[in-house]
């Protein structure tokens, strides 16, 4: 419904990327039997069992969203961008803490495996019901209550999905259940459950 085509699109981008990085490390581990000086030792250290299948490809679909350029890494500048347009407005120092608190490689960037740690760490405090109200905040930019088709359409818009108004009028009829033109919060929590 929200660009299936280009979230497949970022997925199979992700997964290449995650082969790609996959490959260099194996290569690289084949290339030096040396051990890792102490200092950088991993801080954290996190089995993809841990997590199932759904979890860890949601977690890749969400670092490629970070990973504005692609390069299989979170930077800094990336973070900040992240952040603020999902309303947040962290300090450097802290886009610094963030990063440093699984930055195990000591490169000032997180990747892939570094962001399974910052993020398994948040999925254990989760609450989904909080989440849902959290993300239809997001798009209830005028605090009203529901989310009117403008404000959909400007959402989608900043998340570079620029639909036509057949497309936005197909998206709020289908959940648009209620058929006042509007969605509230519970017609969304039924959308995003389904």
């Amino acid at each position: 419904m929200f660009g299936r085509k280009k979230k497949k699109q970022q997925q199979e981008a992700a997964r290449e990327r995650e082969r790609e990085r996959e490959r260099r490390s194996h290569t690289q581990s084949r290339q030096s039997n040396r051990p890792r000086p102490q200092a950088q030792q991993p801080k954290h250290s996190i089995s993809s069992r841990d997590l199932t299948e759904e979890e860890i490809a949601d977690l890749k679909e969400a670092f490629s969203m970070f990973d504005i350029d692609g390069d299989g890494t979170i930077t800094l500048t990336e973070l900040r961008e992240v952040m603020r347009s999902l309303g947040q407005n962290p300090t450097d120092a802290e886009l610094v803490e963030m990063i440093n608190s699984v930055d195990d490689n000591g490169d000032n960037e997180i990747d892939f495996q570094e962001f399974l740690v910052l993020m398994k760490s948040r999925i254990g405090e989760r609450d989904p019901d909080k989440e849902l109200r959290d993300a239809f905040r997001v798009f209830d930019s005028d605090g009203s209550g529901s989310i009117s088709r403008d404000e959909l359409q400007k959402l989608m818009t900043q998340l570079g999905q620029n639909l036509s108004d057949a497309e936005l009028d197909a998206m709020m009829e289908e959940v648009d259940t209620d058929g006042n033109g509007e969605i509230s919060f519970d017609e969304f929590k039924a959308m995003m459950q389904s």
